[in-house]
């Protein structure tokens, strides 16, 4: 298993618990994004489902990193900062 592959079940995993668990599920969430964020993902489904969790716990501190993530160069990346970003606003 490659360490993209790591990281994708460990934010998709993440983003399931975040549903469930709430408060706990966000502070892991905000140590694995402190993680991906030193070192970014060049795999675009790490980076997606990353925005995806940022949009799960409706943190307005996501903002900042979401809306650089509208900026991405891949298009399932910049859709899932843009849906994730309408979640903060709908909050």
């Amino acid at each position: 298993m490659k360490s993209g592959d790591v990281q994708i079940n460990a934010i998709g995993t993440l983003v399931w618990n975040l549903r469930l668990y709430g408060s706990i599920a966000r502070f892991c969430f905000f140590i694995i994004m402190k993680t991906v964020s030193r070192a970014p993902s060049r795999d675009f489904l790490v980076r997606t489902s990353a925005a995806e969790a940022l949009g799960e716990i409706k943190d307005s501190r996501a903002i900042e990193p979401l809306t650089a993530a509208m900026k991405d160069e891949d298009s399932n990346v910049r859709k899932s900062a843009a849906e994730a970003l309408g979640k903060i606003n709908d909050n």
